[in-house]
Parts: structure tokens; C-alpha cells; sequence
């Protein structure tokens, strides 16, 4: 029978007894932390849920009523796993501070955004406001040009622009908490972006409201053929406005061949319209010498 030797046996019991004590300390270390987060997850969840903090963030157009119970829902769950975390760093396992530095950046990066979400919302509802009190929708809908958007209001996107506008910049500044270069730089460069996107969407939505108020204009004077003239007009100053457009939104497009083709286009009907005219002219001559 195999025998072994008391300092064998004691290396053993010792060895078994330090994991058996850091697995003890573990266990209740994980229970104090589960506790205390759940103390403080109630508490967040106390002090989000206060109907003077909802009903303010509603009235400002930061959030709206659901949108803050998710939050408040999801930071509360956080908080709880965060806190435990944090107590379960005494143990000094490497894994488990690990774990704690990325829930703290993630942390900061869900707080940049919810800023930037909540700051966002009051700007959409602003500029909506701003717009309104100057009456730019009523003035659409007088000159029958609100529908030029697909059936979007015009407050509605330049609001929604700049809500995400602001979000995207303090979202970008969360990123470089976390650490994560790739995802930071494209968000940056997406950010410097949209300024210019921004000047070729306003040309885009400009060219859109003058083709539909010009078109609108041809078809009141119920001319021959006013539908077809106030198509053509329409798609002419639509095409005017993409040409426009494309450079700035995409600095690498090549509109060399849209411009070409626009004035083939304006050269065949300046050209119709000559042979038009010349005819009608021809016909009147000779009705007024044949009487």
C-alpha cells in the first residue's frame, strides 16, 4: 500500500485549504457585493423613477416616458453588476480587475452617450419649436409644397440632424474612454463629416422644394400640356440639385458625366423648341397671307 510522507500530505491539506479559504472568500465577498449593489441599483431606480425628474425630461423633449423607464431599468441592472464586481476585486483575481476597468470605461462611455441622448432630445424638440413659431410647415402646406419629402416634415429632419449630430459627438468622446482607437477615429471622421453632409442635404432639400413649387406653379396655369411641362421643369431643377449636391456629400464622385448629359439634354430641348417655335411662326405667316 502506497504511503506518503507527512510533508506531502501537509503541502496537500494546506494547498486544499487556501483554495477552499479563497473560494469562501469569494462566496461572500460576492454575496456583500450583490447586496450592496442591490442596495444601490434600488436606489438609482428610487431616484430615476421620481416623477419631477420624468415628467421634466418628457416636457423638454429629452426623453419620452418609455424611453426613460429603459433607461433607468438598464443603469439600475448596471449599477447592481458593477458594484459586485467592484467588491470581487478584493479577492486580487486578475480576471476579475479586468473585468472591473472595462465595466468602469464602458461606464463612461453609457454616461457620454446618455448625455448626449438627453441633450440631443432637448435640441430636436428646440428646433422643432424654432421652426414652428417662424411658421415653415404652415408656409409649405399654404404653397402645397410640404410633400416634397416623401412625407417627412422639414422641422422633422433638420431636428432629427442635429440630435444626432450632437449624439454622435459626445458618443465619439465616450469611445476614447474605452480605449477603442479604430471605433473612435471613424466616428470622428464621420463627425467631421456631416457638416458637409449636412450643406448637401440643404441643397438637396432646396432643389426639392423650388422643383415642387415651381411644378405647382406651371400646373395652376392649366396650360396645354401643363403636367408634362411642370414634369419636365421639376426633374430639370431636381437633376440641377443633385448635380450640386453629389460633390459635396461624396468628394470623390465624378458628376463630368451628369453635367455632359445635362446639357445634351438642355441643347435637344432648346433645340425642340426652336423647330416648335419656328413652325407655329411658319403656320401663322401663312394663315395671315392666305386671308
Amino acid at each position: 500500500m502506497m504511503q506518503f510522507s507527512p510533508i506531502i500530505i501537509n503541502r496537500i491539506t494546506d494547498q486544499t485549504l487556501s483554495v477552499l479559504g479563497m473560494v469562501f472568500t469569494f462566496i461572500v465577498l460576492f454575496i456583500g457585493g450583490y447586496f450592496i449593489g442591490l442596495l444601490v441599483s434600488s436606489a438609482i431606480k428610487r431616484v430615476f423613477s421620481l416623477k419631477e425628474i420624468e415628467n421634466s425630461l418628457v416636457r423638454y423633449g429629452a426623453m419620452t416616458t418609455k424611453l426613460w423607464g429603459s433607461v433607468t431599468h438598464f443603469f439600475a441592472l448596471y449599477f447592481k453588476w458593477f458594484i459586485t464586481v467592484m467588491i470581487l476585486t478584493a479577492t486580487g483575481f486578475p480576471l476579475v480587475s479586468e473585468l472591473f476597468f472595462f465595466m468602469r470605461d464602458l461606464l463612461g462611455f453609457l454616461v457620454f452617450g446618455l448625455i448626449g441622448l438627453l441633450l440631443g432630445g432637448v435640441l430636436n424638440k428646440l428646433v422643432k419649436e424654432i421652426l414652428s413659431s417662424l411658421g415653415v410647415e404652415e408656409w409649405l402646406k399654404k404653397h402645397r409644397i410640404d410633400g416634397a419629402f416623401g412625407g417627412l416634415s422639414l422641422s422633422g429632419i433638420l431636428a432629427g440632424i442635429t440630435k444626432w449630430y450632437v449624439v454622435l459627438l459626445f458618443v465619439q468622446q465616450g469611445t476614447t474612454i474605452l480605449s477603442l482607437s479604430v471605433l473612435s477615429k471613424f466616428i470622428s471622421d464621420f463627425v467631421l463629416y456631416i457638416p458637409e453632409a449636412i450643406s448637401g442635404l440643404l441643397i438637396l432639400l432646396l432643389s426639392l422644394l423650388v422643383a415642387r413649387f415651381t411644378s405647382d406653379r406651371i400646373k395652376q396655369r392649366r396650360l396645354r400640356l401643363s403636367e408634362e411641362y411642370a414634369l419636365a421643369v421639376e426633374s430639370v431643377i431636381v437633376f440641377l440639385g443633385v448635380v450640386m449636391a453629389l460633390p459635396i456629400l461624396f468628394s470623390d464622385v465624378d458628376v463630368s458625366i451628369l453635367t455632359d448629359s445635362f446639357r445634351i439634354l438642355v441643347a435637344g430641348i432648346s433645340i425642340a423648341v426652336a423647330v416648335a417655335g419656328g413652325l407655329g411662326l411658319k403656320e401663322a405667316v401663312a394663315k395671315k397671307t392666305s386671308t
